[in-house]
């Protein structure tokens, strides 16, 4: 259900690029044409800023406060203030009161949030932004009041984002007190303190401006290789150790003693158990008892050995295990630092070890200087590595945390501006379980389509898509020919900007209760034909809306008020910006129509005045008549009225010959081509220009209006040129809700 919503003035005072400016809609929508720079963006931002309380744009710009970026260059605080009248009540805000919208609660409830303006920042971020980006700013424009029943899951939300704004601010804190008591200094003293260190090491010091990523990247010296850590000489130590106890074991018994210990045991266990009188093996009588007293002393002595051998084995084995890893690290170094190659192979080593301990090598047969020349070496390279290393990489270390702060801080920014929407959307829509704000999402979809194959009718790039992604995410895609694809895949800018211009009508359509829409210079990059489509769109699908438009293109303006007259909407005001004044802020005046224009300079007697508009006028009509007949043109940028007029009249030639208008329009060129040299004279620094006279310049002003009647539909005021068919004989209004039509006959023999 739509609210009124007559807006009657808006007054700004030293706001923006505005001084003092009060403007009187008289509940009429505003069309405002100027070059960039003369204070157009001011007043809808005074309207953006009245609502919500910020600039959008002017958020989140490092080195710009937003609120001091709001005042007029050289005011105070105390000056600004924006005030508007809406139905017969006011709104303000300023600095010098607690913002309270009054009477106006509920309208400032609806535009809050922004939704009612669309700038070309806005516009690209729908079609541009990730998918959860997307979500979150394409339904940032939905009216959330009728989901009252989910209101405190939406707090949680709002909630989850401040905890998270709080873990991220102590995480920043926590790296700031890590380089404060570092440095043992205040926050804005750690540039100072880490560039007095990195002087010293002889590095360039560190500026707020400097690529800290590169500057580490550059900067950095490798950590020393863990093989450089190693304690050698140590492990020499256990090695020599372990060949002097070695000979400390009577090594060459032990090779047999497990054998013998195994035949001693044996027999000390038969002698206990049978108790011979004689020796199993030569039959001499023997006394068991003396035997026994015997064995016992050799088996403990072999079993005291053994277990000397083994604990001597089992250091062996921790050994080979440590020179293992050690020529690991040898090989791991040498592959890091060809230049320092270490001629070492530990494994030849650490065989000759379990060959020792297998008694297949001999002790003189092992090398003993191997570990302590590897040792010499090592020492040697660490005695090339700068000393100061560590003091140079634990600064590089302080300047990542330095990095990152920074980077926080901006991330707390940007969180902190986007509190209270970035997540709004994400638990709505969870809520809902898509559902519901699918079904939401399928009538803007349906609206999307409908304005965009409005101003592309014909066209291969066609019917934009939306497609809820997770729980959160929003893709948009489009149809090239057959081809779902995503929008920027193939589109120009001109597509770009009208797909996101479209997305923001349709929720415009169906949210936008007070239907008052601004739109700041939107169409920069869609061209002529296009831009005229947007016109019609608005004019047939929002004619009751009430307007905010600005533009820089002359063109678009002259469309716009042109099509307004066919409309019949007389509910515009059609304003230019003539001049801006850093005091005074922009001059204005009401738009002259071009044809009351040219009159005026007819009446005033101004031939080169004249001539220039009559010459605008017929490339404006030239140029109609050849998008709409599809009449081919040299590839330029920019065409002039002779790129335009030869194909034109070409087109006439042979679309009307042998009929019965044939001499008719034969007649209107050649009216023309006795007159157009005057608009050329008129155009261009020429002495013979000086000779012209107004009745002259009468001549070609008839001449370019009779043109301009004879492709015109005269079913209308406004100026719709018509679309001609050679095989049916028909001219078709390129109006397509016109159904007249012009008839013309193959000309009669009689």
């Amino acid at each position: 259900m739509s609210e009124d919503f007559n807006i009657s003035e808006i007054e700004i005072r030293s706001f923006r690029g505005i001084k003092n400016y009060t403007h009187e809609f008289g509940n009429k929508s505003l069309v405002l044409c100027g070059p960039n720079g003369t204070g157009k963006s001011s007043i809808t931002q005074a309207f953006e800023y009245l609502f919500t309380g910020q600039i959008a744009s002017l958020k989140g710009i490092q080195g710009l406060k937003h609120d001091e970026a709001l005042i007029h260059k050289g005011d105070s605080k105390e000056n600004m203030l924006v005030k508007a009248k809406i139905d017969n009540k006011y709104i303000q805000r300023s600095f010098n009161e607690e913002f309270d919208p009054g009477e106006l609660r509920d309208v400032w409830e609806d535009f809050k949030n922004g939704s009612f303006l669309l700038n070309r920042k806005k516009l690209l971020s729908f079609i541009e932004s990730k998918p959860g980006e997307r979500y979150n700013q394409i339904t940032g424009l939905i009216s959330y009041e009728k989901y009252d029943d989910i209101e405190t899951k939406l707090r949680q939300a709002s909630k989850d984002i401040n905890d998270e704004f709080k873990i991220l601010n102590r995480k920043n804190d926590e790296r700031i007190n890590k380089l404060t008591q570092y440095y043992n200094c205040e926050f804005d003293e750690i540039y100072d303190r880490i560039n007095a260190s990195l002087k010293n090491n002889g590095l360039n010091e560190i500026e707020e401006s400097t690529d800290l990523k590169q500057y580490i990247e550059e900067n950095r010296l490798s950590k020393p290789h863990k093989l450089l850590n190693q304690n050698i000489e140590e492990i020499n130590e256990k090695y020599l150790k372990l060949l002097e106890n070695y000979e400390n074991i009577t090594l060459i018994e032990l090779k047999s003693a497990n054998s013998l210990l195994s035949l001693l045991e044996e027999s000390k266990e038969y002698i206990l158990s049978e108790n011979p009188e004689k020796c199993p093996v030569c039959q001499n009588i023997i006394k068991s008892e003396e035997i026994i007293g015997d064995l016992s002393p050799k088996i403990d002595k072999i079993n005291e050995d053994l277990k000397l051998f083994k604990n001597w084995k089992r250091d062996c084995d921790n050994l080979i295990k440590s020179l293992s890893n050690l020529d690991y690290d040898i090989r791991d170094f040498n592959s890091e630092n060809p230049k320092k190659f270490l001629d070492y192979d530990l494994n030849d080593l650490c065989d000759s070890l379990i060959a020792l301990s297998n008694f297949n090598k001999k002790l003189s047969e092992m090398d003993k200087e191997i570990l302590y020349s590897l040792n010499e070496d090592i020492s040697s390279i660490k005695s090339e590595i700068q000393t100061n290393s560590e003091e140079i990489n634990q600064n590089l270390d302080n300047i990542l945390i330095l990095k990152e702060i920074i980077e926080n801080k901006k991330e707390l920014e940007k969180i902190d501006s986007q509190y209270e929407v970035s997540k709004k959307s994400y638990e709505l829509f969870k809520e809902i379980k898509k559902e519901e704000l699918g079904n939401i999402l399928n009538q803007i979809e349906d609206y999307t389509i409908e304005f965009y194959n409005f101003i592309h009718d014909g066209e291969d790039i066609k019917s934009p898509k939306m497609k809820i992604k997770g729980s959160t995410g929003l893709t948009l895609s489009m149809f090239f020919g057959d081809e779902e694809s995503e929008p920027r895949s193939y589109s120009s800018e001109g597509h770009i900007d009208t797909l996101g211009l479209c997305l923001f009508l349709a929720f415009a359509k169906e949210f936008n209760k007070y239907k008052f829409i601004i739109l700041d210079d939107i169409i920069s990059t869609v061209d002529l034909d296009h831009k005229e489509q947007v016109i019609n769109l608005l004019f047939e699908y929002f004619g009751d809306y009430k307007f905010i438009i600005t533009t820089h293109n002359r063109l678009w303006f002259e469309q716009l008020s042109r099509l307004a007259e066919y409309y019949q909407r007389s509910k515009f005001q059609f304003i230019e910006i003539t001049n801006w004044d850093k005091d005074l802020g922009p001059s204005m005046s009401l738009r002259i129509d071009e044809k009351k224009r040219i009159e005026k300079y007819i009446k005033d007697g101004d031939t080169f005045a004249a001539g220039n508009a009559i010459r605008r006028h017929l490339e404006y009509v030239l140029d109609k008549i050849c998008k709409v007949n599809g009449i081919r043109l040299p590839i330029k940028k920019h065409y002039t009225v002779d790129d335009y007029y030869n194909p034109t009249k070409k087109f006439a030639e042979n679309m009307f010959k042998g009929t019965d208008v044939e001499e008719y329009y034969k007649d209107v060129f050649e009216q023309l081509d006795l007159s157009l040299y005057k608009a050329n004279l008129t155009s261009h620094n020429n002495d013979l220009n000086y000779d012209l006279n107004i009745k002259e310049i009468e001549k070609l002003r008839d001449a370019v209006y009779d043109l301009e009647i004879a492709f015109k539909c005269k079913n209308h005021k406004g100026n719709h040129v018509l679309r001609f068919d050679k095989n049916k004989r028909l001219g078709y209004c390129s109006q397509k809700k016109c159904k007249d039509f012009f008839i013309f006959n193959k000309k009669s023999k009689n």
